[in-house]
C-alpha cells in the first residue's frame, strides 16, 4: 500500500493563507456592519417604541391615529398595519349595536 506523503509546509501555508483571508473578511463585515447597525439601529427602535405605543393605546380601547406607523422593515410595517386595523375593528365589535 502506497502512501502518499507531501511536506507539511504545503499544507501549513494553504491553511495560514485561508486564516489570513478569512481574518480580514471578518474584519470588511465589522466595518460594514458596525456603522449600518448604528445608523438604522436608532430608527428600528424608534419605530418599535412607536408600535408598543400604539398596542398600549388598543389594550385602552384609545381611538386609532389617522394613519398606521410607516417603517421601511417589512415586518414592523406589518406589525403597524395589523395593530391600527385592530384599533380601528376593535370599537366596532364592542359597539351596542354590533351584536
Amino acid at each position: 500500500m502506497d502512501h502518499l506523503i507531501a511536506p507539511e509546509d504545503d499544507f501549513a501555508r494553504e491553511i495560514r493563507d485561508l486564516n489570513h483571508t478569512a481574518k480580514i473578511l471578518a474584519l470588511i463585515a465589522c466595518l460594514i456592519f458596525i456603522p449600518c447597525a448604528w445608523i438604522f439601529g436608532p430608527r428600528m427602535s424608534k419605530k418599535i417604541n412607536a408600535i408598543t405605543v400604539e398596542a398600549d393605546r388598543l389594550q385602552g380601547m384609545a381611538p386609532p391615529p389617522p394613519k398606521p406607523i410607516e417603517s421601511f422593515i417589512t415586518e414592523l410595517k406589518k406589525l403597524a398595519d395589523t395593530i391600527h386595523q385592530a384599533q380601528r375593528t376593535v370599537p366596532l365589535v364592542l359597539s351596542p349595536g354590533a351584536a
